[in-house]
């Protein structure tokens, strides 16, 4: 993994087993599947790669009538090194596009730790007319891994949200939600900040294989601010939040976008809120039985919503492509080769540095049924 900044190059061999423990239980009303993954690393040049990482992982959904679903979502993350954090980022049940916490700071080398949580309830009040309630948690923790720097940022974010959707027909539904929002930070800058936001869904369905969602919708933010300037007033601010999924999944390919601008808390800027930017593309290949392969791109941007903080904003844009191969039932072969850059003045709070990663992984899977 060869770690670059302007004018120095470092080089670093990592060396990882990962052992990861799944539990599904599939049942008429229950549906869940439960992952752990802790991962042991060892750098052959970078003392602080030196590591033991920890993830952990919930998706639940349990129907306790036709009318009545609850499902709950939760992941924790804590990592020291970017090869873990991409893969837990990738491998865990996560808030979504709208709802995830910032990931501005993924695959920097830092002593991250992040946890995601959500739950919704859904109830069928007609044959296609649905009501419901949900909630989310997010929280992200950074600290450098130098214990002379004693640099750390903490921030998270709680919302509660109510939702009405529609089935105008097999093609077409819609979705109006309206969501309370609170961010908070306690480093370097103690701020809080509350929200509104009301979103219409607009889905559509063109076959078996290609879906579309749009979305979007007025944000209003009224920002507290920090520190110093706690004495004045608060700063209300209007904001837009939208975007786009697709996707499309064939027998043998498939091919994901999304694109979302919303509020969120603020990872590595440093205040309660900002205003995020995430656009992600995957491709997906099944070139023979055997072997697979895919590309992806993702990019996260921030802008500080505080128009009394003046702090860089975290841009950055990672993209890469993997490579596996099926030896037999059990043993599977990968490589992976990405690239991450960060753009435009980001913080030096961490001397974030650019950086390639590749990867070569063998793993091993073995399955038992413990019950009927």
């Amino acid at each position: 993994m060869p770690t670059s900044s302007v004018g120095q190059k470092e080089w670093n061999v990592l060396s990882s087993v990962r052992p990861e423990l799944s539990l599904q239980i599939a049942r008429v009303r229950l549906q869940s599947i439960l992952r752990y993954a802790p991962s042991f690393t060892y750098g052959t040049s970078i003392a602080s790669s030196n590591n033991v990482s920890q993830a952990a992982g919930l998706d639940l959904s349990y129907r306790f009538s036709k009318r009545l679903t609850v499902s709950a979502r939760e992941s924790f993350t804590l990592t020291t090194n970017p090869f873990d954090s991409f893969k837990a980022n990738a491998e865990l049940p996560d808030l979504g596009v709208i709802a995830r916490p910032s990931t501005a700071a993924l695959g920097t080398n830092l002593h991250s730790t992040t946890e995601q949580l959500g739950s919704d309830l859904s109830y069928r009040l007609t044959a296609r007319t649905s009501i419901g309630a949900g909630g989310n948690f997010g929280s992200t923790s950074y600290e450098s891994l130098d214990s002379s720097n004693g640099t750390n940022l903490d921030s998270r974010f709680w919302s509660a949200s109510g939702f009405v959707s529609h089935q105008w027909s097999p093609r077409y539904s819609t979705q109006l939600q309206y969501s309370r929002q609170y961010f908070s930070s306690t480093t370097p800058f103690v701020s809080t900040s509350n929200g509104d936001e009301v979103l219409g869904f607009f889905n559509v369905a063109f076959n078996r294989s290609v879906q579309l969602s749009l979305f979007g919708g007025p944000d209003l933010v009224s920002i507290n601010h920090p520190g110093s300037l706690s004495g004045v007033a608060p700063t209300r601010t209007q904001t837009f939040s939208g975007g786009a999924i697709f996707k499309w999944q064939g027998e043998r390919n498939g091919f994901s976008a999304s694109f979302a601008q919303r509020t969120s808390n603020s990872g590595i800027s440093g205040n309660a809120v900002v205003s995020m930017r995430t656009g992600t593309v995957d491709v997906q290949r099944q070139v023979s039985k055997m072997w697979s392969s895919n590309l992806f791109a993702n990019y996260v941007g921030e802008d500080q919503l505080d128009p009394l903080i003046q702090l860089p904003s975290s841009n950055s844009v990672s993209a890469g492509v993997g490579l596996s191969r099926v030896i037999n039932q059990r043993f599977t072969m990968g490589f992976t080769a990405s690239r991450q850059q960060f753009i435009g003045s980001v913080p030096q709070l961490f001397l974030q540095r650019s950086r390639d990663i590749v990867g070569f992984s063998i793993s091993y899977m073995l399955t038992r049924p413990i019950g009927r």
